[in-house]
């Protein structure tokens, strides 16, 4: 593919085609512009002056502004506040300082003999074996619990089902304000959508309110909550109830459905894949067999860890990152202006032939050959980059090879039909219809 900046003239038949690609099908939008005009393309959106990136040079400029986009990240912000995800203040660099070192590599580890206890005790209660199962909704589930065990702990009585139904409601009105013909509405236009999305909104707060209350009345302990409220920085200074409040909701957001369409993905490629699948079983045999989990043992899983990777490569949950140009810059020789939105799509740069071999191919093995040593610097960034780097990608990574070890030492998984995944592209990559697996016992020993 030609990198040279090409003029993009498109007829009025080709604007309105491509834009009505962009907003039915974002993924084959994302291709279609990036085979047609190149790595910087102007986006066929009304009003706004947007563009996507897709050369990993070019999308390292991207990656280093400290500016979130307009178009979708900062459209949370009615939900997030002024969380490191949607926040552009002043203290943004602050905010991170404080919340990156509880959820360090290091610090993380703590929570490992609770995420596998919780997974052993989810997989017994969920008993698949010999069953058809659509494990979207379950991992989500899971993932839910590890993440309110994680961030309140068991000091604090929190409605689980009520917070996770409340943010289920607010990402499906998200999703038909941002793709469906309400976009086009003005904000001050109320439809029965928004009002349930303002409801929910308010209902999340407030039971994240009274759980930041409750917790400074509990006793001391080492869930994530507490490490947040009692981090300082060199002054001594600390998060005020309302920075909490924004960054448990954003941690909500951002940290439980990302882990569990992962693991989903993974899955289902393992099942498309019976003798990748194998392998992984004969790696869990020889390193863990019926011992526990634990940060030691994962460690000395590289084909489990790469499974995740590559999942990661080929079905990234956070599909897509937003800019907003700071400045004026020249990409490529495109002129861009302070105010542009930049749009980068995970979903073609990890899978560009000219960085990958058999780039829509699940191959877990390319990142233990050597074949990725060289890849171009953001040629793979599943949680993002520069300053921006998502805090909570080492948890991520870790919760996730914790419960995929679980599940693949118990069971060995088969796809049930040949079809490929149905995918919405909302705020995170989801499959419309869910994965369904069957599941068939596999012992260990």
């Amino acid at each position: 593919m030609n990198t040279k900046p090409q003029t993009v003239r498109r007829t009025l038949r080709q604007y309105f085609s491509e834009l009505g690609l962009l907003l039915d099908n974002p993924l084959s939008g994302f291709e279609v512009y990036q085979q047609r005009w190149g790595d910087v393309v102007p986006l066929p959106i009304p009003g706004l002056r947007a563009f996507q990136i897709t050369h990993p040079e070019q999308v390292g400029v991207v990656l280093k502004i400290p500016h979130r986009d307009q178009m979708a990240t900062k459209s949370l912000k009615d939900l997030l506040g002024e969380g490191l995800l949607t926040n552009q203040e002043d203290d943004w660099h602050w905010r991170r300082r404080i919340i990156a070192k509880p959820l360090g590599p290091k610090a993380i580890t703590a929570f490992v003999d609770d995420m596998f206890r919780l997974t052993e005790s989810w997989f017994a209660r969920l008993n698949p074996e010999g069953r058809e199962v659509d494990v979207t909704p379950e991992l989500m589930g899971l993932a839910f619990d590890i993440l309110i065990h994680t961030v309140f702990g068991a000091n604090i009585k929190i409605d689980k089902d009520s917070i996770l139904s409340l943010l289920e409601q607010y990402m499906r009105e998200f999703t038909l304000d941002n793709t469906g013909w309400r976009r086009w509405l003005p904000p001050f236009i109320v439809t029965p959508g928004r009002r349930q999305r303002r409801r929910a909104i308010a209902g999340m707060q407030d039971l994240i309110r009274t759980a930041i209350a409750q917790r400074r009345a509990a006793p001391e302990s080492d869930d994530l909550l507490y490490r947040l409220m009692t981090a300082r920085d060199e002054e001594g200074n600390s998060l005020n109830d309302e920075q909490l409040r924004d960054e448990l909701l954003t941690m909500i957001l951002a940290g439980y459905d990302t882990v569990a369409l992962m693991i989903g993905y993974s899955l289902w490629l393992l099942a498309r894949h019976p003798a990748i699948q194998q392998q992984v079983h004969e790696e869990l045999k020889a390193i863990i067999a019926d011992g526990p989990i634990n940060a030691e043992t994962l460690a000395r899983l590289p084909l489990l860890n790469t499974v995740l990777d590559e999942s990661l490569r080929l079905f990234p949950p956070a599909y897509i990152i937003g800019r907003e140009a700071d400045k004026d810059l020249d990409l490529n020789g495109f002129q861009i202006k302070r105010g542009d939105q930049l749009l980068v799509p995970l979903w073609v740069v990890h899978r560009d032939p000219r960085w990958w071999q058999a780039p829509d191919a699940f191959r877990p093995e390319r990142w233990l050959n050597g074949e990725t040593a060289h890849l171009p610097a953001n040629a793979f960034f599943p949680f993002g980059g520069g300053p921006r780097l998502c805090v909570g990608g080492h948890f991520a990574k870790l919760e996730g090879a914790i419960i995929l070890a679980t599940i693949l030492r118990h069971s060995r998984v088969s796809d049930v039909n040949d079809d490929q995944l149905n995918l919405l592209a909302s705020v995170t990559l989801r499959p419309v219809d869910g994965i369904r697996l069957r599941f068939h016992n596999h012992s260990p020993a």
